[in-house]
């Protein structure tokens, strides 16, 4: 690599310039259709009629969301055959997230890189979804649906800084995998900017819907300081506490507690009450993740460590 060069992408990374950090990598772009749903799943007033339209020509998206609609855990009286039927029955605030969901999984190729692991990647993803949107319910019911998509697209930029900047990133993973360290922590301390900032610049540029932008940018911030931009009481809150549940690939009893002492301070929550939600997680968790091709192991790990910490406390916990 020329030296001009590399002092450029050592400018970019040291700046934070996310136009410059990823202007020669290979961001994939959201295929057609799936952008035009972003696009009209974000609207005001969105079109019913066009978001089937939408979804029934991506079949392999329109395959899951009539899985999905169909399982057990929407527990519909009886099944439902059409994209139309599934968006009225259930509404856009529910198909939304799935529409999104699968989506990006659908659109994003794995890193090349050995240190990222897929199905860890999405159990994550999926598990701390589940959480944002169960506590979501106790402090802004309405926004539940959109803490479990911001949730679940939290870490987008994550696969693509290991592969198009993997020379500066990769040391910082390994240093995220032996200490006890929160990854954004260690991102800060080297670049001044986290993955939550990059993610939320990748989903502006691709014209994601404002407010997911907005709580993927912030799920890594302290509460001090959603409290000082007057946020404590929006889906931020339940995305930032979620986002302190350790990874199924670090399943750490410091980032636990961390997580289960906020959550009880931060929402009206005893330890028992929180219990009941995480069990109620673990069953939709091990529900829906053979509709993402997923195996439940690697997120119950992360689950387990929560109990450990209820247990402690004297909680009897779900098994």
């Amino acid at each position: 690599m020329k030296l001009i060069e590399k002092a450029r992408r050592h400018a970019s990374i040291a700046s934070g310039n996310f136009a410059r950090l990823f202007a020669g990598a290979e961001i994939p772009p959201l295929p057609a259709t799936v952008s035009r749903l972003v696009k009209e799943v974000g609207k005001d007033e969105p079109d019913l009629q066009r978001i089937s339209e939408l979804i029934t020509a991506t079949p392999e998206i329109a395959a899951k969301v009539l899985q999905t609609v169909n399982s057990a855990y929407f527990a519909l009286p009886k099944p439902v055959s059409s994209i139309m039927r599934a968006v009225t029955m259930l509404g856009l605030r529910q198909i939304r997230p799935l529409i999104l969901s699968f989506s990006m999984k659908k659109s994003l190729s794995p890193a090349n890189d050995s240190l990222f692991d897929q199905q860890g990647f999405w159990s994550d993803a999926l598990l701390k979804a589940l959480i944002a949107r169960a506590l979501a319910d106790k402090c802004c019911r309405d926004e539940r649906e959109e803490a479990f998509t911001a949730m679940l697209l939290a870490d987008i930029a994550l696969p693509m800084l290991l592969t198009a900047w993997g020379e500066y990133y990769t040391p910082v993973i390994q240093q995220w995998q032996v200490e006890q360290t929160r990854l954004s922590h260690a991102e800060q301390a080297s670049f001044k900017w986290d993955h939550a900032q990059a993610g939320a610049w990748i989903l502006q540029s691709w014209e994601f819907p404002p407010e997911l932008v907005c709580l993927v940018g912030l799920h890594n911030t302290d509460l001090e300081k959603l409290r000082q931009i007057g946020l404590e009481d929006s889906a931020a809150l339940p995305v930032t506490i979620a986002a302190l549940v350790p990874s199924s690939l670090r399943p750490g009893a410091q980032r636990a507690q961390q997580m289960i002492d906020t959550a009880t301070s931060q929402l009206p929550l005893d330890f028992s009450a929180l219990a009941e939600i995480l069990g109620q997680v673990r069953a939709d968790f091990q529900e829906i993740c053979g509709l993402f091709d997923l195996t439940p192991e690697l997120g119950l790990l992360a689950l387990e460590a929560l109990d450990q910490v209820l247990v402690r406390q004297g909680v009897e916990v779900a098994s």
